[in-house]
């Protein structure tokens, strides 16, 4: 009883640590910008869904007193201390029957601009980084089975063309990386040019993005897209104090897909009680021809803490 009382009381340091860092990378990071662009920095969409002009997270944080920009969230930033998958791809890992079924997730994502303004329609330049991480903290050892890493350049064009009360609130190009950090057999990574396309309705809001994967050497993984595809479908429903999502992939020449389902309900200013379930291929880069399911428990932080 003894040695179970030791190790949660481990697990849960390591879990609280883990929040403690994902708060701090939402610290801001000051740089000036003129007044010019003061009214278009703090213009957003005000309809009930409150899409505030940008993918996922949607939001350009801004400091009107100091006429400042600075470093804010991206994509969601989550903690899952309770995520359970019996699906993972063991084979690179479970050869003494030492993983569990049952680990830790987190997600860090932020961004950060580097130019306004780009070109004579607008466009504002963004590098992004997004960390997911798969911790097997119930194991010996607490081992990370995976992180995926995934740093963005892009460029932002706000729109404000509407028709039929559905608002276009974003047009996005860039580019993506995204690599496990591994070499060898467990190596997997490819390189993508996308285009983003946000848009909004009510409570309703929705990203449609494609992508044409390319390869850079040989040891690039070039079998992903037949199983992550070439689009993704992000959307997301807002009810009263609570948040519905759904985000999908499907690679229609082989047939392969995967779909991810969410629920939000804010417990705090800085965070919400968030549940995800996972269905389908690329639940993580080493899993991404392994058709995984997935249930997640735990909390997601906010961009009211900006």
């Amino acid at each position: 009883m003894k040695d179970f009382h030791k190790i949660r009381t481990k697990t849960m340091k390591k879990i609280i640590s883990i929040s403690f860092l994902l708060a701090l990378s939402q610290s801001a990071f000051a740089a000036n910008i003129s007044e010019d662009f003061e009214k278009r920095m703090l213009k957003e969409y005000t309809g009930q869904a409150k899409i505030k002009q940008k993918n996922d997270s949607i939001e350009r944080n801004y400091n009107s007193d100091s006429g400042n920009y600075f470093l804010s969230s991206y994509k969601q930033n989550y903690l899952l201390p309770f995520s359970y998958s019996d699906d993972y791809n063991k084979k690179y890992w479970d050869e003494e029957g030492s993983m569990k079924d049952i680990e830790s997730v987190f997600q860090v994502s932020v961004k950060y601009p580097l130019a306004l303004d780009v070109t004579p329609y607008g466009g504002d330049v963004y590098v992004t980084y997004t960390n997911k991480s798969n911790w097997q903290t119930f194991s010996d050892g607490s081992p990370f089975r995976e992180t995926n890493h995934e740093p963005e350049l892009l460029v932002d064009f706000g729109q404000d063309w509407e028709f039929g009360g559905i608002q276009n609130t974003n047009i996005i190009l860039g580019y993506n990386y995204q690599t496990n950090g591994q070499s060898g057999i467990e190596e997997r990574s490819w390189n993508r040019l996308f285009t983003d396309f946000v848009f909004a309705h009510k409570d309703f809001s929705l990203s449609a993005r494609v992508w044409l994967p390319f390869s850079e050497s040989e040891t690039e993984d070039k079998e992903i897209s037949d199983y992550l595809g070439y689009h993704e479908l992000n959307g997301r429903y807002y009810w009263n104090d609570q948040t519905f999502s759904a985000k999908t992939r499907w690679a229609f020449h082989n047939n392969k897909y995967g779909l991810t389902l969410g629920w939000e309900k804010p417990l705090t200013k800085a965070f919400s009680m968030y549940a995800e379930g996972f269905y389908g291929y690329g639940d993580t880069l080493i899993d991404f021809d392994q058709k995984t399911e997935r249930i997640s428990v735990g909390f997601i932080f906010t961009n009211d803490l900006f």
